[in-house]
């Protein structure tokens, strides 16, 4: 929301403490002026070009309480996006391991620290295939 110049957005952190209500608009405001991929997570986490808009409902809450969740997805959207063509396409799959791989940690563990360590085996062991059955996924 601050990159798209909205004023009086309050941060915690690196996160917005603010509603996600105009963080649609502003992503696709980006997406179009800078011609590439806006992502904002978020209890529905959201993937723009500009033109199609992904929302995506997979995760956990315990993705908040543990530090280097969002480091982790940024590493796997760059990853996806280097090796594709359809660079929004590899943003909507990254993070939706990611939330799948989140889910599938806090069935092991309810504990930050344990669920820390089972996030990174998850995402570790996923495959396509538990993506594509668990994603969440409605792109308009």
């Amino acid at each position: 929301m601050a990159l798209a110049g909205a004023s009086g957005t309050e941060v915690k952190g690196v996160d917005s403490a603010d509603a996600v209500s105009g963080s649609e608009e502003a992503a696709g405001n980006l997406a179009r002026k800078f011609s590439c991929v806006v992502a904002a997570t978020g209890k529905v986490d959201i993937v723009t070009d500009g033109t199609r808009l992904a929302r995506l409902d997979n995760g956990t809450a315990l993705l908040k309480k543990i530090t280097g969740a969002g480091c982790m997805v940024g590493a796997l959207c760059a990853a996806a996006s280097a090796v594709a063509t359809d660079r929004f396409a590899a943003t909507v799959a990254a993070i939706t391991t990611l939330s799948v791989a989140g889910e599938l940690a806090a069935e092991k563990t309810a504990l930050p620290g344990s669920f820390r360590v089972a996030l990174i085996d998850s995402v570790y062991g996923i495959t396509g295939q538990t993506v594509i059955e668990s994603g969440k996924i409605r792109v308009e």
